[in-house]
């Protein structure tokens, strides 16, 4: 009478509809969730870890330094020096003229085939 796939969704729709609800009313004990406990001092303020440690700096990596030489090599071929810029752009046009040329020959078989 149903066939496998009806009665796989219909029992996960249920299944799905009670989860739902079960988490809606949902309330943990008070004192058994980690949300219940009283949060420490901000470990950002005064920090557990070291701070101001030597970072070395090993100067810049074989690949960005391929990469600019690359850029260099194509500017000079090119003749033209590459710059980025991080200015709004002006946007498109606003305002042109746009021409009627009518329905579409589609439009008209549509509308006449309704």
């Amino acid at each position: 009478m149903f066939s496998k796939t009806s009665v796989g969704i219909a029992a996960l729709t249920f299944l799905s509809e009670e989860a739902r609800a079960m988490k809606l009313r949902y309330r943990p004990l008070p004192g058994t969730a980690p949300w219940d406990k009283e949060v420490p001092a901000n470990s950002w303020q005064t920090p557990t870890w070291d701070v101001n440690y030597f970072v070395p700096n090993f100067g810049l990596d074989h690949t960005i330094k391929a990469s600019l030489k690359n850029t260099k090599d194509a500017e000079e071929k090119l003749k033209h020096v590459m710059a980025a810029s991080f200015d709004t752009p002006k946007g498109h046009p606003k305002d042109y003229y746009v021409p009627n040329f009518g329905k579409d020959i589609d439009i008209k078989v549509a509308q006449a085939n309704l």
